[in-house]
């Protein structure tokens, strides 16, 4: 019998992302080191430096978390994410891309 691979869509932000321990903050936050020029993180403004704080209203506490939360069904999908810019708490909305076939 013949086995299909069916490729497994992801969502895609277009960030590489470190952990970071922000004062005031309770708990660890993400830090934008590296950004995709073309990807849904840079189009919706997200800048290098930019602090991650929370994804949907939901704490975004490791990197590894994003790539959780970015399943199948947020392709297309708009999600909040909230920011920390030198500081200043700011608000973006993303349009989540389809990761590319590696």
């Amino acid at each position: 019998s013949s086995v299909e691979y069916a490729r497994i869509t992801r969502g895609y932000l277009g960030v590489g992302l470190q952990p970071v321990a922000v004062a005031g903050q309770t708990t660890p936050c993400v830090m934008v080191i590296s950004i995709d020029a073309n990807g849904p993180a840079a189009l919706a403004g997200l800048h290098q430096g930019d602090i991650i704080v929370t994804l949907d209203d939901a704490a975004l506490t490791h990197a590894r978390h994003l790539n959780a939360r970015l399943g199948p069904e947020t392709v297309g999908k708009v999600l909040k994410v909230g920011l920390l810019r030198a500081g200043v708490p700011l608000d973006l909305s993303v349009t989540i891309g389809e990761r590319p076939a590696a």
